[in-house]
């Protein structure tokens, strides 16, 4: 497991980081302006999340003789991406809940908006780094857990009268949420649970090789975060597996009418 864990590392630092730059690059340039209903503020601020985690890994990181990684040189700022990181993806998910839930509700999407909500999420981040308040940094970091799993519940409850949108934004939007979804709880939640229970211990703190493995994998989703939002990226693959999942229903249906009309 630490060869593993070494590996994913290196590869997600040194292969990662340079894509990520390039991903930002391109977001800002190509589609900043383009309406392609993709909330390119929040995703921007959330690469940038990961060049800052990134960057100060490749300083920070450096390995004991237990298996751990240690972080021993000034991690405040690692911390301050690293928190910064899932509150941006429910930024996210918030907006994209809206844009099935309340689609005429188009100041939730406006530049300005987006840009102060930013900026209040990076300043809490920071004021709960800096000033180590641990119950703030508790509510920080597993506050969007609850939200990732509150809007795709209430997305699938607001599926079917959401008539106005368009059937594969939906697919998109669903897809989105699932995505971050699963990327929250894999990847990021395990590290939160141990940032949490190790608190007071930043400027020398060790994580197990699972949990940073798990971890590291977290920034290529994010890059693939961008093919479910994007129209006609992913949109085939969705459309059959939503149809997949409703003929499966359908099929569940008449089996369970065949058996009644049986009896």
């Amino acid at each position: 497991m630490e060869l593993v864990a070494h590996v994913v590392t290196v590869i997600s630092i040194y292969g990662c980081l340079p894509l990520t730059v390039l991903v930002i690059c391109w977001v800002v340039c190509c589609l900043q302006g383009r309406n392609e209903r993709i909330p390119v503020i929040y995703y921007t601020n959330l690469l940038i999340s990961n060049v800052i985690i990134f960057s100060t890994s490749i300083s920070l990181s450096s390995r004991n003789d237990d298996g751990y990684t240690t972080f021993t040189v000034d991690p405040y700022i690692f911390f301050i991406g690293h928190i910064a990181n899932p509150n941006l993806k429910m930024c996210i998910a918030i907006e994209r809940y809206y844009l099935i839930a309340r689609p005429q509700m188009e100041c939730i999407r406006q530049a300005k908006g987006a840009v102060g909500v930013s900026a209040l999420v990076w300043t809490v981040c920071i004021i709960t780094v800096t000033f180590g308040n641990y119950i703030l940094m508790a509510i920080v970091v597993f506050f969007p857990g609850l939200i990732f799993i509150y809007v795709l519940a209430g997305m699938f409850c607001i599926l079917p009268a959401a008539t106005s949108v368009p059937t594969d934004e939906k697919q998109r939007v669903t897809g989105t949420l699932v995505v971050l979804l699963l990327n929250y709880f894999l990847m990021i939640f395990p590290m939160n649970i141990w940032d949490v229970l190790a608190f007071h211990s930043f400027d020398k703190l060790e994580y197990p090789d699972v949990i940073l493995t798990s971890y590291w994998l977290s920034p290529f989703v994010d890059l693939i975060l961008l093919v479910f939002m994007r129209k006609g990226c992913i949109d085939k693959i969705l459309s059959c597996l939503c149809c997949c999942i409703k003929d499966n229903s359908a099929i569940d249906v008449s089996g369970s009418s065949t058996a009644t009309t049986a009896v």
